[in-house]
């Protein structure tokens, strides 16, 4: 719900951007293990769906945070 927000207040920012960037790549990093566990304590009948949505929004958040990275100078 955020992320439509901060996306055109990110883009005004310049070199903010990157850093809010890479905190909100983290915070949904952290949500998505967390809904992942209650799918799956809950026992969910799409839990294996839900889990592979949830590894492809991981690999893109890590795209993500690589890329940014690779920008600062820190990856090759």
């Amino acid at each position: 719900m955020a992320i439509p927000v901060l996306v055109p207040i990110l883009s005004l920012a310049g070199w903010v951007a990157a850093p809010v960037g890479m905190a909100l790549c983290g915070i949904a990093a952290v949500n998505g293990v967390l809904s992942v566990r209650r799918f799956w304590r809950a026992d969910h009948p799409h839990r294996w769906t839900y889990t592979a949505f949830i590894g492809v929004v991981f690999v893109i958040l890590t795209i993500s945070v690589a890329t940014e990275l690779s920008r600062w100078g820190v990856l090759p």
